[in-house]
């Protein structure tokens, strides 16, 4: 299990990643600053062996690129999650990841 967040809302991404980019604000604010379960989130992610990532502004734009191209509509929490898989691939050289890429991207 691997988790995304981006912006200001990196609580739980920087127990893994240890960088830090408040100006990433594409992926919006939409999750929650503080959470009494973030222990128990990193916990659940340490435990099935995954990690956190901090997604970066150009790292979404570059992934929602790569999804426009493959026909593919999704938010920019989707893009994140792609960018994350990115990364996640590069530095635990993984043979199959899967990601879940929801939202709508209203734009188009």
């Amino acid at each position: 299990m691997n988790a995304v967040q981006s912006g200001d809302i990196t609580e739980i991404a920087e127990e893994f990643d240890d960088r830090k980019n408040k100006e990433s604000q594409l992926a919006g604010q939409g999750g929650i600053k503080h959470t009494r379960r973030k222990d128990e989130v990193i916990q659940t992610i340490k435990d099935s062996g995954g990690s956190a990532w901090i997604a970066t502004n150009s790292e979404i734009e570059n992934a929602q690129k790569l999804l426009h191209q493959c026909q593919i509509q999704s938010s920019p929490e989707g893009a994140a999650s792609l960018a994350a898989s990115k990364r996640a691939q590069e530095k635990n050289n993984f043979n199959t990841i899967i990601i879940i890429i929801s939202g709508k991207n209203w734009g188009n």
